[in-house]
């Protein structure tokens, strides 16, 4: 059975496993970034062993998909394609209308099967484009300091009328 969950700063030492790439985007931002509320975060999809096989990240602040993997063995089975809605509901619950990626991170075929498009002004860039509306949610994550569990809280951010 594949469990599919966000990522925790634990997992970044099972990125060298899955992939160069993924190790070298994990490194370079602080572990910090990667609190499940944070700025950059990720999914991971997990075998029976609770092992990291495959793995997205994405960030908030640019509205990018920065990386997708999925070990080869494990290809074919629909774990990407769940870790890329994932990913794209995650940049559109923040606002992200349009998505975009950088074509030599991710794996473009797999991408514009997934409706991506090629950006005409730039190359080597893929974009998204949601037409439906996006609902904007407010992140916390909240930890019992005596059992150590934690949960992720998305909350409707409700704008202010004048």
């Amino acid at each position: 059975m594949i469990a599919f969950r966000q990522i925790r700063s634990s997992d970044l030492a099972h990125w060298r496993t899955l992939s160069p790439q993924l190790e070298a985007i994990a490194r370079a931002h602080s572990a910090d970034h990667w609190v499940p509320a944070g700025a950059y975060t990720g999914w991971v999809a997990c075998g029976d062993d609770a092992i990291p096989i495959a793995a997205s990240f994405a960030c908030c602040r640019s509205g990018e998909l920065l990386s997708i993997f999925v070990r080869r063995e494990f290809r074919g089975r629909g774990i990407g394609r769940e870790l890329l809605r994932q990913a794209e509901a995650w940049l559109r619950s923040h606002g992200w209308s349009e998505m975009t990626a950088d074509a030599s991170m991710l794996p473009e075929q797999f991408l514009i099967h997934h409706q991506w498009s090629r950006e005409a002004d730039t190359a080597g860039r893929l974009k998204k484009i949601h037409s439906g509306a996006s609902i904007p949610l407010e992140e916390h994550w909240l930890e019992d300091a005596e059992t150590g569990c934690g949960r992720l809280i998305r909350l409707g951010r409700v704008d202010k009328f004048n």
